[in-house]
C-alpha cells in the first residue's frame, strides 16, 4: 500500500513538473508577445512634441506617453515574475530536499540518524541556482563548550 501511495506521489509530481513548465513557457511567450507589440507601437526616433504647462488644467495624456508607460510597467512586470519564478523554483527545491531528508529518516534503522542541519543556499538567478550543503564539522573545529571530553 505505501509503495503505492509513493508510486501515485511520484507520477503527480512529474505530471505538476510539466504542467509548471508548460506555465513558465506561456508566461515568458505572453510577455515576448506584449514586448512585440509595444515595440511596434513605440515609433523607434518620434520628434518629442514641445509641452506646455499651463497651471489649473489637466491634459490627457498623449500616445506616446501612454505606450512608454505601458512598456516601463511591462518591464517591471517581467522582472517581478522573474523573480517569483525563481522563488517559486527555490521552494520546490527545498520542498524536494526535505522530502529526500524525509525518505531517509522513514527508512532507516531505528537508531537516531545524524544528518547535518538543512542549509541551503541559493542566488537570487536562475541561470545561478545552485545548493551547498555543508559538511558535518569536525570535532576538531567545534567551539569550546566548557566541558571536558574525559
Amino acid at each position: 500500500m505505501e509503495y503505492r501511495n509513493r508510486r501515485t506521489m511520484q507520477k503527480k509530481t512529474a505530471q505538476k513538473e510539466k504542467k509548471d513548465k508548460d506555465l513558465q513557457w506561456a508566461i515568458f511567450k505572453t510577455m515576448e508577445e506584449a514586448d512585440s507589440l509595444l515595440g511596434l507601437l513605440l515609433p523607434k526616433e518620434a520628434p518629442e512634441a514641445e509641452v506646455t504647462a499651463v497651471p489649473g488644467f489637466k491634459r490627457p495624456k498623449d500616445e506616446q506617453t501612454v505606450i512608454e508607460e505601458l512598456y516601463t510597467l511591462n518591464t517591471q512586470l517581467r522582472i517581478f515574475i522573474t523573480q517569483l519564478l525563481t522563488k517559486l523554483e527555490t521552494a520546490e527545491r527545498q520542498l524536494e530536499v526535505a522530502r529526500i531528508r524525509l525518505e531517509v529518516y522513514e527508512n532507516a534503522p531505528p537508531k537516531i540518524i545524524d544528518l547535518p542541519p538543512l542549509d541551503i543556499s541559493v542566488n537570487e538567478s536562475l541561470e545561478a541556482s545552485k545548493y551547498e550543503f555543508p559538511a558535518p564539522a569536525s570535532k576538531e573545529l567545534q567551539p569550546n563548550t566548557g566541558q571536558s571530553e574525559d
